[in-house]
């Protein structure tokens, strides 16, 4: 619809939106409803309605749509691993003089990881390639009580320092996802994009 319209300032967030889809889906296209028009005119003569038409993106289109999804995906990948994986807690973490230094926060950050990497509540809503819910799902997270240790529902036991520094992070990455998409989907008119590279 944005090409269509020649709004090229939605073809960022429009492109992402359809990338979210697993490959075989975006393959297969989408039904394109009859307009009112047509179901009026069927209505009031009588006749069946239109079947709806399935409209599919030229290979350009598609290639486009797959490329961005695999770069969305590398990045939430490059997240895990920098900002997850191998994250020190904040420098003013109430946990650091604990006789195992900062141990509630490392098993936090843990158990984030290992949540954003089941993509919990993505696969579900149809948003297994989602990098925005699944970061917005990891800030979620800090706050959430109704996790079980195996007793009880209770909380991530992080402290508030590294619960605010984990948040500007994942909030600053969210804006850089933004800022990406349009490079990511070949937006820019720049014919190479470093897959590897990340602001």
């Amino acid at each position: 619809l944005a090409l269509d319209l020649g709004i090229p300032s939605l073809l960022p967030a429009a492109f992402y939106d359809l990338a979210r889809y697993g490959p075989s889906k975006i393959m297969c296209g989408a039904p394109l409803p009859p307009s009112a028009l047509d179901e009026y005119l069927a209505q009031t003569q009588g006749e069946t309605p239109p079947i709806p038409m399935i409209v599919q993106f030229p290979r350009a289109q598609l290639q486009r749509t797959l490329r961005g999804r695999e770069r969305v995906q590398r990045y939430m990948a490059h997240f895990i691993a920098s900002s997850l994986q191998s994250r020190f807690p904040a420098p003013e973490c109430a946990h650091s003089q604990d006789p195992d230094p900062s141990r509630p926060c490392h098993e936090s950050f843990y158990f984030i990881m290992l949540n954003v990497l089941r993509s919990v509540g993505g696969i579900a809503c149809g948003r297994d390639a989602d990098t925005l819910y699944t970061l917005t799902q990891a800030m979620e997270m800090l706050s959430r009580t109704d996790f079980s240790d195996g007793h009880r529902q209770c909380g991530l036991r992080i402290c508030q320092p590294c619960k605010i520094d984990f948040a500007a992070c994942a909030m600053k990455a969210r804006e850089e996802v933004w800022a990406w998409l349009p490079k990511w989907f070949d937006l820019t008119g720049e014919d190479d994009v470093d897959d590897e590279s990340f602001p």
